[in-house]
């Protein structure tokens, strides 16, 4: 029996499709099969080994890896002169000046490693870097922040290390940036998976990267998230020292471009590859890259096939996904085929947006001028999220119910569908992504051009196939000032 074959790549032990073993075991087969005067045994080998060879030159032919092989592989194959280690991001973190002179692809480096590089023997030193970030703020801020990481990750060829999942004490609580407002919101950590599905996150960077996922702990020392541009993590990973570190500033919310990005990054690695080398530390000792929050630290615009590859890669909690199916299921049993969306941000945690459009009433204004543009009516039934929801004010959802009924057939959320100790067991944030599943679904929707759940569900539904760009309309978020800042980072599909 033909068992999956093992290749080392970039110190990695990676398995590879049986079928690239396949003619060369065959081979040996057919003459076992002759020497025993097996023939008809002889002959299917013989068609199965050609066909095998096939198939394998068709997958080399294409370009792509044979599933279980990464990027890294099929760039340093041993038959393009190319040591079968070869590893690009090292090879343009090592050789600074190539970056500079415009060298900053795979094929690139490769082009340049066989002309030039073999020949003036230019180093080819494997550099490993363990990228370790933090994550703050709501649901989507934390999501904008694990593709901006796994963007740079990729550019460095660096494992990840993914920081537990946060969530809030209560969309009830006040939050303000300004000073001389009182505050009373707080955040509190929990595993990644109450929001993710990381093994499945984990197997797709194996493959597609050959690179490693982990989780800091959460009962290790949490960084301070009211500050996130200096929320770095604390504890440092078992058999690691505070020499092997080395801190970026400066990243919160730049929206830098990302050859920007890799070339700090990347220049800071080396300068510590050199003072670690210079204390007499081996050459594969890692160096832990420590970032503080990620959020729209990258300039998606400048990186949209990374973006997107990140993006898919950030699959949601299954038993999440499972459980907005049951939602729209029973939805759908209720007699309602389609229905239109909103996501209704006027949560007393969103006092400081209501405020800049003129106060509650000029703000709600915009919100209801916007679904008349989307065309919302009486003839089809509305889903709504809101975090007012959750905290169960009933004179806030009379309100709500009143204020949106004329836009819809029907009132729909989630608290109609699921029982109250159903709704317990979740956290807030877990609470708006069951929303932000269930609006993936809809016909239509409306939300508002600041908010990153808003603008990461539009990027959602077109990245899963929605791309008509009429089915999202936003109220226009000019007056709290950051239109240019969402419109150089939240995009990640056509």
């Amino acid at each position: 029996m033909l068992r999956p074959t093992r290749s080392v790549v970039n110190g990695h032990s990676e398995k590879t499709c049986w079928f690239s073993s396949a003619p060369n075991s065959l081979v040996f087969s057919v003459k076992q099969y002759f020497k025993k005067k097996h023939f008809r045994h002889a002959t299917v080998a013989i068609i199965v080994a050609i066909a095998a060879s096939q198939i394998l030159i068709m997958c080399q032919l294409k370009g792509s890896p044979i599933k279980g092989q990464n990027r890294n592989m099929e760039l340093g194959r041993k038959d393009r002169g190319c040591p079968v280690d070869f590893d690009w991001q090292s090879y343009l973190i090592y050789n600074d000046d190539l970056r500079s002179s415009g060298i900053r692809t795979p094929q690139a480096a490769w082009n340049h490693y066989q002309t030039k590089g073999k020949h003036r023997y230019v180093k080819n030193q494997h550099i490993s870097v363990l990228l370790r970030y933090a994550a703050c703020h709501g649901l989507f801020n934390q999501m904008y922040a694990h593709m901006a990481a796994l963007i740079l990750g990729n550019y460095l060829n660096a494992d990840i290390m993914m920081p537990p999942s946060l969530y809030r004490n209560s969309y009830s609580s006040r939050y303000s940036v300004l000073a001389d407002k009182a505050s009373d919101l707080s955040w509190t950590s929990a595993p990644q998976e109450a929001l993710l599905d990381v093994q499945n996150i984990r197997a797709s960077i194996k493959v597609l990267r050959g690179r490693s996922l982990y989780e800091y702990s959460v009962a290790g020392t949490q960084p301070n998230c009211s500050m996130p541009e200096l929320a770095y993590m604390v504890d440092l990973p078992e058999g690691i020292s505070e020499q092997q570190v080395v801190r970026l500033e400066d990243l919160y919310i730049r929206g830098a471009d990302i050859h920007h990005l890799w070339d700090r990054a990347a220049d800071a690695i080396l300068k510590k590859y050199f003072s670690l080398a210079a204390e007499g530390f081996p050459k594969s000792t890692i160096i832990v890259l420590d970032l503080p929050s990620t959020f729209f630290s990258i300039m998606t615009v400048s990186c949209m096939e990374e973006a997107r590859e990140a993006a898919k890669m950030l699959t949601f909690s299954p038993q999440l996904k499972k459980l907005a199916d049951l939602i729209v299921s029973k939805i759908w049993e209720s007699g309602v085929k389609s229905y239109n969306g909103i996501h209704f941000r006027v949560e007393r945690d969103a006092a400081d947006w209501q405020r800049l459009h003129g106060g509650a009433d000029a703000y709600v204004q915009l919100y209801l001028k916007a679904c008349k543009r989307a065309g919302f009516s009486s003839s089809q039934s509305l889903y709504v999220a809101s975090g007012l929801l959750s905290y169960a004010d009933l004179e806030e959802v009379s309100w709500l119910n009143a204020t949106l009924s004329p836009l819809a057939k029907t009132i729909l959320y989630k608290e109609m569908f699921l029982t109250q100790n159903e709704l317990a067991q979740y956290n807030t944030e877990q609470l708006a992504l069951l929303d932000f599943l269930v609006l993936a679904q809809c016909q239509t929707f409306v939300g508002i051009g600041t908010s990153t759940f808003s603008v990461y569900l539009r990027e959602y539904r077109r990245l899963h196939g929605r791309k008509d760009r009429s089915s999202n309309v936003f109220v226009s978020s000019k007056l709290v000032g950051t239109d240019t800042l969402f419109q150089r980072c939240s995009h990640f599909s056509d």
